[in-house]
């Protein structure tokens, strides 16, 4: 099985101009697109807060309290 791989900001919008150039320029709800924007912000939301912990935002292991 694959590494778990956390959704990016860059993901999705590399996800969102494929459809977009394919469908003619819009991107639906509910699409895939859409999913996946929806879950690169749920993702650097949490990443923010430290419950990520993924690419970005999960150097703060170990740090002192």
């Amino acid at each position: 099985m694959a590494d778990k791989h956390e959704m990016s900001k860059e993901d999705a919008a590399r996800i969102q101009g494929g459809a977009a150039k394919a469908g003619g320029g819009g991107v639906e709800k509910g699409s895939f697109p859409a999913r996946a924007q929806a879950a690169a912000d749920k993702h650097e939301a949490t990443a923010g807060k430290g419950g990520g912990g993924g690419q970005k935002g999960g150097g703060q292991h170990g740090a002192k309290k």
